[in-house]
């Protein structure tokens, strides 16, 4: 669904911020949010079978970024560092990073929020 013409223009080039701008809706002709639901947008399901906890997932999605984002270092493992972007996979349509490749999380001393 995310990658159909007639729901979204340019759909197989990487936009990142794709539901997030206005071009995102430019076909619905409103604006969207992660939590919103709709028949061309999924992940979250629809119409009466619509997720109910969609907007707490959201928000602790937003909480575990901010977090990693404030608090701690993130970069590939030494091996990965000396090459180009990782490899991705690609499972039913979806891709995903390789799941070989290592990952180091560091929590720093002092956090800028504190």
């Amino acid at each position: 669904m995310q990658s159909d013409a007639d729901a979204f223009a340019r759909p197989r080039e990487f936009r990142g911020f794709r539901t997030a701008d206005a071009g995102a809706s430019e076909k619905r002709g409103r604006w969207s949010s992660a939590s919103s639901v709709g028949e061309r947008y999924l992940p979250f399901g629809y119409g009466t079978h619509a997720c109910p906890g969609r907007f707490l997932a959201v928000r602790m999605i937003k909480m575990v970024f901010a977090t990693l984002i404030l608090d701690y270092d993130v970069e590939f493992d030494a091996a990965a560092r000396l090459k180009a972007r990782p490899a991705r996979t690609v499972v039913e349509g979806q891709f995903v990073p390789d799941m070989r490749q290592g990952v180091r999380l560091r929590r720093r001393r002092r956090s800028r929020r504190r």
